[in-house]
């Protein structure tokens, strides 16, 4: 349940992505957020960072991204590498943007 509190909460912040096969079924998904510097991410939950700051400092002009909830289903085989990559690029398009682009994501299970 505290997941989907988290999810609600960056919802209308996110693009996420959604990958189907022929029958309709979700194989695949990422979901990205620029970072509104007042939002606690994931980040500094799971690892205990305090201070983004000392990464990016608020008068640095950054965009700060958080890329998560990235799943690929595991029995599609080398499919599922490149749909991996796939869903990776679509992320990274709009961080790719800016000059000043930063991108954080965890990996909270095993991904192959």
């Amino acid at each position: 349940m505290a997941v989907y509190r988290e999810e609600i909460q960056y919802f209308s912040k996110s693009n996420i992505f959604v990958a189907k096969n022929r029958q309709n079924e979700i194989i695949g998904t990422i979901r990205i957020m620029e970072w509104n510097r007042n939002d606690e991410l994931p980040i500094t939950k799971i690892f205990g960072i305090k201070e983004l700051d000392d990464i990016s400092p608020a008068n640095s002009n950054a965009h700060i991204w958080h890329v998560g909830r990235f799943a690929v289903r595991s029995d599609l085989g080398n499919h599922g590498i490149q749909l991996f990559r796939i869903l990776m690029m679509y992320a990274i398009m709009p961080i790719m943007q800016y000059e000043k682009g930063i991108m954080f994501a965890e990996c909270d299970s095993k991904l192959f």
